[in-house]
């Protein structure tokens, strides 16, 4: 198995941190009728953030290059 450098471990990240936005962009559109379908979005949209925050902090501070 080959290992990428951080710079395509960082290319990755801001793929998947561009993924993440759109989520919870598309999560912000949803049409809401219940209190349980609120709940539901509501808690996706709270670990989508989560997500995002780890990746944040992931390309910020990357694994060291071996």
């Amino acid at each position: 198995m080959v290992a990428g450098s951080v710079a395509d471990f960082r290319r990755f990240l801001l793929q998947a941190r561009g993924s993440a936005q759109e989520t919870l962009s598309q999560l912000r559109r949803v049409n809401v009728t219940t209190n349980e379908e609120r709940a539901k979005v509501s808690t996706l949209q709270s670990r989508t953030v989560l997500v995002l925050k780890m990746l944040n902090r992931l390309y910020d501070h990357p694994p060291p290059d071996k």
